[in-house]
């Protein structure tokens, strides 16, 4: 039995996939639970469109996270923190602050994205990653400054 498959299972394949499978796996455990449909010369018609689409749709999305990078690279953020006068800051900067001043310019990045590749609890210049997704990342340089 041939059924296309509605969401990635990884015994089997990936979305959209037309995939040779036992008639009783088919028509008692994918279809039922909505894991899959029966490839009908309609049915893979509809799945190769939304494949296509698909993969525009990624394409397009990777192409902003590279211009994005690109917007990143290009920065050299400062970021105003409470520190003595020796330097040392009140706590340390966090991802989040760090995702709030990217987004000050324009640049939407969860916190979860921006990995600090040094604890930063001074005064100075630090660099900062940001991972965009698609595998694409982009590296800037932060200078932390003393509010005072």
């Amino acid at each position: 039995m041939e059924v296309i498959l509605h969401s990635n299972i990884p015994s089997l394949g990936k979305k959209y996939s037309i995939v040779t499978v036992r008639n009783g796996y088919g028509a008692n455990y994918l279809i039922p639970r909505g894991l899959a449909i029966l490839a009908t010369k309609a049915s893979k018609k509809i799945a190769l469109e939304n494949t296509k689409q698909a993969n525009h749709r990624l394409t397009r999305l990777k192409e902003e996270a590279e211009a994005a990078a690109y917007q990143i690279q290009e920065l050299n953020l400062a970021l105003l923190v409470k520190a003595s006068k020796s330097g040392k800051i009140f706590g340390s900067v966090t991802p989040l602050q760090v995702a709030n001043l990217l987004k000050k310019h324009d640049i939407k990045v969860a916190h979860n994205q921006v990995t600090l590749l040094a604890t930063i609890k001074q005064v100075g210049k630090y660099d900062v990653k940001v991972n965009l997704g698609y595998d694409v990342e982009s590296t800037f340089t932060l200078e932390v400054q003393s509010e005072s």
